[in-house]
């Protein structure tokens, strides 16, 4: 759907990274007031990629409940990030504004990058690119 739309049904504009590769598929999934915006491509080398968005910030007691392990990471811009390297299973745990706290639980995942953008009031989830670097440039991009 355009991104115009997704932005109607979920309540917020969805952020979509530069072009790289094809053109992106944007869709919504809602289940009462939880929406998660997803935003698929392919690289120019045909690699999937996926962009999650939430509307949450992740809950404080992240790092203590996760399966795997991350790395720490960092954005270009200061923002803090987590970089899962290894496939994983995982749940991200996010927190309403409400201060309701609800779990986004994501089938078995490749390398992943995880991070805030408390200006838009989003937690974003990266999958697909499995070179870290490369995946941090990406997220620096989306807008």
């Amino acid at each position: 759907m355009p991104p115009a739309e997704a932005a109607r049904r979920a309540g917020f504009v969805p952020l979509l990274p530069e072009p790289a590769g094809a053109a992106p598929v944007v869709s919504v999934a809602a289940s009462g007031p939880r929406v998660v915006v997803g935003v698929c491509w392919r690289t120019a080398e045909g690699v999937a990629v996926r962009l999650d968005q939430f509307a949450a910030r992740l809950d404080p007691a992240f790092e203590k409940t996760v399966r795997v392990a991350p790395e720490p990471a960092v954005l270009p811009d200061g923002t803090r990030a987590y970089w899962f390297a290894a496939p994983h299973r995982l749940a991200v745990p996010l927190a309403a504004a409400d201060g309701s706290v609800w779990s986004h639980e994501v089938r078995a995942a490749g390398p992943t990058l995880l991070w805030v953008r408390p200006s838009a009031g989003l937690t974003l989830r990266l999958e697909g690119i499995p070179d870290r670097a490369e995946a941090l440039r990406v997220a620096a991009s989306v807008r």
